[in-house]
């Protein structure tokens, strides 16, 4: 589509026509409206014109005493700042930082430990000082923030921690007792099956039908205790059931009977580590060993089986390793 616009009343213009029509209408709808498509061309066209004569469509609706509606978070998001001191605090008291000092002082005498946020909502320091914007603006000025203005009374604000609402858990016990109980009935499960079962969810979470919130909840409780769910478990001498993806029920029986043949009792080995893209059944960092389960097709795949051994091999920090295969049923 060839370029419309010719200049800044144009589409001054097309702004009254539309919201004369629509008086409530969001950006995203002023660009796909056909008569603004008709008039002056497609988003792309109309943003090209206004990025080469350094304009915002905000501050053009704003001459015309146009505004768009927007969409909470995003409101004032897009605009210019000379837009923003427009609209924002018409009425502002903010001149020092003794001053700021005198109405938080006077905020938290009255009001106790509040948020941040209900800070600056507070009629009494809008009434004194001025709204969020401008005080924010006035901080970065004086290159300070609100929290080092708050350290030099002596005064803390409220944080508000992101489970804290979502949050029924007064102590540990609380989840041990809730992990004994599941353990009692469920018998040896795995960690998901404990953070999915909805008993543990209606005990522990007042989230409903959200994933993984539990699990945070719960990790969120024992890390300000510097704890893990295998820290309780371990002390009420309760296992888990560890899933084990991509191995057979044989070759986990069988490389265990060898472990023990052997007496390898190595606490760090791993099941299924990924070397050089390649999975080995079992890995044993202490002895240097890689264990692998043969079944029957490898019998027909040797040579492929001897150039994977030489390809994980060759990756540095496993060229001492040796391969040791447990052939099963052949």
């Amino acid at each position: 589509m060839q370029k419309k616009i010719k200049n800044v009343n144009q589409i001054k213009d097309i702004l009254n026509n539309v919201f004369k029509n629509k008086k409530n209408i969001m950006k995203k709808d002023f660009y796909n409206n056909k008569i603004v498509k008709r008039k002056l061309g497609y988003r792309g066209t109309i943003q090209s014109f206004l990025k080469t004569h350094k304009l915002i469509l905000d501050d053009i609706a704003l001459e015309a005493n146009i505004k768009f509606k927007t969409e909470g978070y995003w409101a004032g998001k897009h605009r210019s700042k000379e837009t923003n001191k427009k609209i924002g605090c018409k009425n502002t008291k903010l001149k020092s930082i003794n001053q700021m000092k005198d109405v938080m002082k006077d905020v938290f005498k009255y009001e106790g430990q509040i948020l941040k946020k209900d800070f600056y909502d507070n009629k009494f320091v809008k009434e004194k000082l001025a709204c969020k914007e401008s005080i924010r603006s006035f901080l970065r000025k004086n290159h300070t923030t609100l929290d080092e203005i708050a350290l030099e009374l002596n005064i803390k604000f409220k944080k508000l921690k992101g489970l804290e609402k979502n949050l029924k858990i007064k102590n540990i016990k609380q989840i041990e007792d809730v992990l004994e109980d599941f353990c009692k009935y469920k018998g040896i499960q795995s960690k998901g099956d404990f953070f999915n079962n909805k008993i543990v969810k209606n005990r522990i979470s007042c989230i409903k039908n959200k994933k993984d919130g539990v699990h945070g909840i719960i990790r969120h409780a024992l890390n300000i205790k510097g704890l893990t769910i295998d820290d309780i478990a371990k002390k009420l001498n309760v296992q888990f059931k560890i899933p084990r993806k991509g191995i057979g029920t044989n070759e986990v029986q069988l490389l265990e009977e060898y472990m023990i043949e052997k007496n390898i009792q190595d606490v760090s080995s791993i099941s299924q580590f990924i070397i050089a893209g390649k999975k080995v059944d079992k890995t044993v960092p202490s002895l240097k060993l890689f264990l692998e389960v043969d079944e029957q097709h490898h019998k027909y795949q040797q040579p492929q089986d001897r150039i994977r051994e030489q390809l994980i091999l060759s990756t540095p920090g496993y060229e001492e390793y040796k391969f040791v295969r447990i052939k099963d049923g052949w």
